[in-house]
């Protein structure tokens, strides 16, 4: 029965395949003349800056179908279903941090999409912005029914409402276009389909397969295991992205990292040299990389003496506010002390963490005409929410570099 379930999944998946590929070549010249190229302009902005949000499922998506699949495994009923139960609930708190995310995109619109659109274009795109963040909010809660039904093996069905989708996307797409609602159609085409699927993954779970959700409270060490397993995925996410634009992220990259390897030695001075000399000829984004790689050090320690507590000692956690003021404030030299008592543990984590925030800082194009301020010039920075996210993003890459690499005192 299950070999039946894998072969007709596999065979299932080549005609999903191959649907998705056909589809587009008789649908996208029809949508092309049916919405215009400055909507479809304005429809590809809007769904570039919202597709960053699928990066606050932290990389949990692979998590559920290894934790479930491992329970099934050991025929671990009741494990199966507080595990089904705490992934519900991360991934609806998450749903409600996108929607956040996406109120704050969507009303500062005029601020991040200002050059070359028109007053009623970003009238437009606030709406798209707005739709399009609750559909892939829609996306947080039904991905973990979807992610219970792949873990349970049950590809047929699995299978069958991704066709089912791929065939109704474009489908509904058309439709609104023939209405006459041109690109916010199209978005609201998008999140209907999704709100479609939810219902069907819902009953199928909880009628088919007969798993319910439990809400009871996880052991911590289960959680930090499952965090450890997810965080390499989102890391990956991450590189995925940036690699799209591996021009001037390599540069981010290897200027954020320069700035955490010697901590104010010459290597770092002769980035930040190379930073204040690009403001003077214009090149505003190379020093926003340049600072970030800075900040990472002290905040990713911060981070780690406050999470991570018995990898430090009393002293080296009392430090932790001090060195968030120092991370914030541009002072990398905040992470000396830590770095000349363990430099083979604390060094490469930084790196890593101040390489990932340069990359991201010059991903999303931010720029800074200030040479030092930190966080306090932050109304200088373009793009700041683009800057606190790889700042973020950075710091948090490099508390696991830490915790991964220093081992609990005894």
């Amino acid at each position: 029965m299950q070999k039946n379930e894998l072969k007709s999944g596999v065979i299932l998946s080549y005609i999903n395949l191959g649907l998705g590929t056909v589809i587009p070549f008789i649908y996208t010249p029809i949508m092309l003349r049916m919405l215009g190229q400055a909507e479809y302009g304005l429809f590809s902005l809007a769904s570039s800056a919202v597709s960053y949000l699928s990066l606050l499922s932290f990389g949990f998506g692979s998590t559920i179908i290894r934790y479930i699949s491992k329970y099934r495994a050991e025929k671990d009923k009741k494990s199966e279903e507080k595990a089904f139960g705490f992934f519900l609930i991360l991934y609806c708190v998450l749903a409600l941090l996108v929607l956040l995310c996406g109120a704050i995109i969507a009303n500062n619109v005029e601020a991040i999409f200002q050059k070359g659109l028109s007053a009623n274009e970003l009238k437009k795109m606030k709406v798209l912005v707005m739709i399009m963040t609750f559909n892939s909010a829609l996306s947080f809660p039904n991905s973990v029914f979807s992610s219970m039904i792949t873990a349970n093996e049950k590809y047929i069905f699995r299978k069958l409402v991704d066709m089912f989708s791929t065939v109704l996307a474009p489908l509904a797409n058309l439709v609104a276009l023939y209405l006459g609602y041109a690109s916010v159609g199209m978005a609201t085409a998008a999140t209907v389909v999704q709100f479609l699927m939810l219902p069907v993954n819902i009953y199928y779970c909880l009628r088919k397969l007969h798993i319910k959700p439990v809400i009871e409270k996880l052991p911590i060490a289960l959680i930090k295991e499952m965090l450890g397993f997810s965080v390499f995925v989102f890391i990956g996410s991450i590189v995925d992205m940036l690699f799209w634009a591996t021009d001037k992220v390599i540069l981010g990259m290897l200027l954020g990292g320069m700035m955490a390897i010697d901590m104010g030695g010459p290597i770092n001075k002769a980035a930040y040299v190379f930073g204040t000399a690009s403001i003077a000829s214009g090149n505003y984004d190379i020093m926003a990389a340049v600072m970030i790689g800075g900040m990472v050090p002290p905040l990713a320690i911060a981070l780690a003496t406050f999470f991570f507590k018995n990898r430090f000692t009393k002293k080296e956690q009392q430090t932790t506010l001090t060195n968030v003021i120092m991370g914030l404030s541009f002072i990398t030299e905040g992470a000396i002390p830590f770095a000349a008592s363990d430099p083979l543990h604390i060094l490469p984590a930084c790196v890593a963490g101040s390489a990932v925030a340069g990359a991201l800082s010059m991903f999303f194009n931010c720029t800074l005409m200030a040479p030092h301020g930190g966080i306090f010039v932050i109304g200088v920075i373009s793009n700041p929410l683009g800057y606190l996210f790889a700042l973020a993003v950075g710091s948090v890459v490099g508390m696991f570099g830490l915790a991964l690499l220093k081992k609990p005192l005894k």
